[in-house]
């Protein structure tokens, strides 16, 4: 078992996240959220009492939690939001290809590590 500080926690690639914590995973989440979290709240603790089970708790916890976490980046959650909101609605969305993201990423990790090793080679030389 760990410990781990209340609050926010520094998770790469340097977004933070919420402790697992209803409180702290309702107060990551964006605004328009929120209610959806609380109905939800309520239906699985509800549920809970009923049958003694906590299995819908924490997977009520460990859902909302990768809401709360991807909110970090409140740009990028809003347009992924409003990307699948197109899609549930039937419109068409252009699709980014994985294999060319995934080739991107690549090359700016060989990037990265070139002028790693020329800052390396310079430091060298002093």
């Amino acid at each position: 078992m760990t410990v781990e500080p209340h609050g926010h926690r520094a998770v790469a690639p340097f977004l933070p996240a919420p402790d697992k914590t209803p409180r702290a995973i309702r107060a990551a989440l964006l605004p328009e959220e929120v209610g959806d979290f609380d109905r939800e709240f309520r239906a699985v603790m509800a549920e809970a009492t009923e049958t003694l089970d906590l299995t819908v708790v924490t997977s009520f916890v460990e859902r909302w939690w990768r809401v709360a976490r991807s909110s970090a980046d409140v740009s990028s959650h809003r347009a992924m939001l409003d990307h699948a909101g197109r899609l549930v609605r039937g419109e068409n969305v252009a699709a980014r290809s994985w294999a060319r993201e995934v080739e991107r990423a690549r090359r700016a990790m060989r990037r990265c590590v070139e002028l790693a090793h020329t800052v390396d080679e310079g430091e060298e030389a002093v």
